[in-house]
């Protein structure tokens, strides 16, 4: 017998007595790191989920109680570029005359106040292709193709929308490629987003551009939504059932005016973007589609909401990577609470007041001062007593 067949024979590790413990100690061991590892990765996970829990009853907790929150000290105002201003044909002057106060207004010789218990917030659709600029430059910031002045008078919770067409020509902000500021120009209101940065630049642009055309307006917040995001959005309220305002091809199939559809993701992008540009009037059919989408939306959610009172909770996580805002969880509840209490009635829908006319190469449209001027004061003013009108005698 040699020496190797020795060693080899009195080794433990040909034992079998010893393999078996060994491999069975050795499985052990396995299972146990196995089992640890498991326990880690559940401890994470219930870790995440616990916080995720947390968000959740915090959110749902301020969209419960929203209605207790105070909005005027939750919206504080920020500073806006844009100057209050009055239309020069429409407003009265007032050199020499009384002193009717701050944030107050003197127009066919009747006195306006400001209605401090207005939240002004704008919601901006924003198409993110590059786009001409003013000045033929090519721009990548995205244009608002769709923009809506929400506001909410907070004494009453009632909600207006205006309706805001992309072509208004009203004086905007002009930044070269490197984000330096150039100078003003008059052009569609659309492009105010197209020279910022794509992102806080570009949506702090368009408020100061809506708050010029309604003359110094305070507008308080922003909300944005990637056009992109519209399937989603669609989708995660299962499906938007609209009525139809034009005959309109819909995924290849012609729907006629007036008929009732309910729209998929990919559809629902398609009936709010698609317009002839060779059409004067085809953005203002478009915004008819818009607001008929606008309904059908808000409808679905409120619908899912009554089954499911955290789902708006569920649809920003859903919509999450295409929208942003300035807005806290707080005013973001308030603006949804107030947005399912108003609806979107007809009566809460108005439409910026315009005269359409054909540019050098596209449609312009140029606001009927007076017109805004009118349904501003209606809207955000309070008309005061006047001081011609006799006292009541106590």
């Amino acid at each position: 017998m040699s020496k190797q067949d020795v060693l080899v024979r009195k080794s433990t590790h040909n034992d079998k007595r010893y393999n078996k413990r060994y491999n069975k100690n050795k499985d052990y061991h396995h299972r146990h790191r196995k089992s640890k590892k498991k326990r880690v990765i559940l401890i994470c996970v219930l870790c995440i989920a616990g916080i995720l829990l947390a968000l959740l009853g915090y959110a749902a907790s301020i969209l419960l109680n929203s209605d207790k929150y105070d909005p005027r000290t939750m919206f504080r105002p920020k500073e806006t570029d844009a100057a209050a201003s009055t239309p020069p044909d429409a407003a009265d002057a007032n050199e020499g005359g009384p002193d009717i106060g701050d944030d107050a207004v003197l127009y066919n010789g009747e006195v306006y106040q400001y209605n401090q218990d207005m939240v002004n917030v704008v919601f901006m659709g924003i198409d993110y292709e590059k786009h001409e600029g003013a000045e033929g430059e090519t721009l990548g910031g995205g244009q608002a193709d769709t923009l809506l002045l929400i506001a909410i008078n907070t004494n009453n919770n009632k909600m207006t929308l205006f309706n805001i067409p992309r072509d208004t020509m009203t004086e905007i902000k002009l930044y070269d490629l490197n984000r330096n500021y150039t100078g003003d120009a008059v052009a569609q209101i659309a492009l105010s987003h197209a020279y910022g940065d794509g992102a806080e630049l570009s949506n702090r642009l368009t408020v100061d551009a809506v708050s010029n055309l309604f003359y110094g307006l305070p507008v308080y917040r922003y909300i944005t939504l990637d056009v992109a995001g519209i399937p989603v959005a669609t989708d995660a309220v299962g499906g938007v059932t609209v009525t139809v305002p034009e005959t309109v091809e819909i995924a290849g199939e012609t729907v006629e005016k007036g008929k009732q559809v309910t729209l998929g993701g990919k559809q629902a992008e398609s009936y709010v973007k698609q317009r002839d540009k060779s059409e004067l009037t085809s953005n203002l059919s478009r915004m008819e589609r818009q607001i008929s989408y606008l309904k059908g939306f808000f409808n679905a959610v409120k619908q899912n909401t009554k089954n499911n009172v955290l789902f708006p909770v569920t649809l920003y996580q859903e919509i999450g990577n295409y929208a942003s805002t300035d807005m806290s969880l707080s005013e973001i509840a308030y603006v949804a609470r107030a947005a399912l209490d108003s609806g979107l009635a007809d009566e809460n829908i108005m439409t910026v007041p315009e005269k359409m006319q054909q540019g050098e190469v596209y449609a312009e449209y140029m606001a009927d001062d007076e017109a805004l001027y009118q349904m501003i004061l209606d809207t955000f003013y309070l008309k005061q007593p006047s001081a011609a009108a006799p006292a009541v005698a106590e």
